[in-house]
C-alpha cells in the first residue's frame, strides 16, 4: 500500500496518470534492439521497429529548445524511423508550447490525434456498492448482473501471453504485414516492463473475446490495451471486462485507475464513473507509423 495515491486532488491524480503513462511508454524501449531515454527535459523511446516510437514528457524551453528537438530527430532519422511527439498540459504550455509546435511544424509534423486521459475513484465504487467481490458482477441496479458465461482470466504463462498479444492485435486492427512486429513489441513490453504489468483475457462461454492490461506505477493502476475482437463487439463484453477488472484493481489496494480513451471507448468509461483529467495531443509526420 505504500506510495499508493489516495484521497487526492484532481491535479495530483493527473500527475500520477501522466507518470504512469510515461512508464507504459518507456516499456516499449526495454526489449532487445530497443532503447529509451528518461531525462528531466524529455523522454523518448526507440522500439527498434517502425511502430510506437515516441517522444514525450517534453520540458524544453529557452534558446536551446530548437537544437534539442533537432538532436532528438537526428537520432530517429539516423535509424530511418519517425517518432510521435506526445504533448500534455504538464509539458510545454503557453508561449513555450507554441514554440515547440512551430518547430515541429517546420520539421513536417502536424497534430493528428487528441485523446482524453481519464480516471475513476474506486472508493466511490465501494460507496455505491459497485464492486464485484465474487467475480459474478454487482447486483446493484446501476448495472445489469454480469452473466456467469463471462470470465476474466489473468495470464500467467508464455502461451497465454502470446494469445493475449494476438487478441490485442486483432482488437486494434493491426494489419497483417505489421502483425509479427507488433506481437514482438507487445510481448517484450510486458515481459521487460520496469513496473508490475498484468494482462487479462475475457472469455464468453470459454471463447476469448476481449483483452486488457494493467500497469502498477506512480501510485495508480494504469489501464491499457482495452480491446474486443471485431466479431464480438456490441455485446457488452468490454463493460463486463472493465467491471471485473476494476474490482480486482480495488482488491490490489488502489483507489484510482487511469487510462487514455479512444473516441469509441469514451462513453463506456463515462458510464463506469471515469472523469476527464486532461487531453493528450499527438504530432506526426505525414506517412509515419505509430
Amino acid at each position: 500500500m505504500r506510495g499508493i495515491v489516495s484521497n487526492a486532488t484532481k491535479e495530483e491524480i493527473t500527475a500520477a496518470c501522466i507518470a504512469n503513462r510515461a512508464e507504459y511508454v518507456l516499456s516499449f524501449g526495454t526489449g532487445i534492439g530497443s532503447a529509451y531515454y528518461s531525462g528531466e527535459d524529455v523522454k523518448w523511446v526507440y522500439t527498434g521497429l517502425n511502430y510506437l516510437n515516441c517522444v514525450f514528457a517534453v520540458h524544453l524551453s529557452g534558446e536551446g529548445m530548437e537544437q534539442r528537438v533537432e538532436e532528438i530527430m537526428s537520432f530517429y532519422d539516423q535509424r530511418h524511423v519517425c517518432p510521435t511527439w506526445l504533448v500534455n498540459p504538464q509539458d510545454e504550455a503557453g508561449i513555450e508550447r507554441m514554440k515547440l509546435e512551430k518547430k515541429l511544424e517546420s520539421l513536417g509534423f502536424t497534430q493528428v490525434f487528441e485523446f482524453p486521459a481519464m480516471a475513476v475513484d474506486l472508493k466511490e465504487w465501494e460507496r455505491l456498492g459497485w464492486l464485484d467481490h465474487k467475480g459474478e458482477g454487482s447486483t446493484m441496479s446501476s448495472f445489469d448482473p454480469i452473466s456467469p458465461a463471462f470470465s476474466l482470466v489473468q495470464v500467467n504463462s508464455a502461451i497465454g501471453l502470446e494469445h493475449w498479444c494476438q487478441l490485442t492485435c486483432a482488437g486494434f486492427h493491426v494489419q497483417k504485414h505489421q502483425l509479427s512486429e507488433y506481437m514482438t513489441l507487445l510481448h517484450s513490453s510486458v515481459e521487460h516492463a520496469r513496473f508490475p504489468t498484468h494482462v487479462y483475457i475475457g472469455y464468453w462461454n470459454d471463447k476469448p473475446v476481449c483483452a486488457v492490461s494493467v500497469l502498477e506505477a506512480a501510485g495508480v493502476a494504469g489501464i491499457y490495451w482495452v480491446s474486443t475482437v471485431p466479431q464480438a463487439r456490441g455485446r457488452g463484453f468490454a463493460t463486463m471486462m472493465m467491471r471485473q477488472l476494476l474490482s480486482r484493481v480495488h482488491a490490489m489496494g488502489y483507489q484510482y485507475a487511469t487510462l487514455q480513451s479512444t473516441e469509441m471507448g469514451y462513453s463506456l468509461y463515462r458510464g463506469l464513473g471515469f472523469f476527464d483529467l486532461y487531453r493528450e495531443s499527438g504530432y506526426e509526420r505525414t506517412g509515419c507509423c505509430r
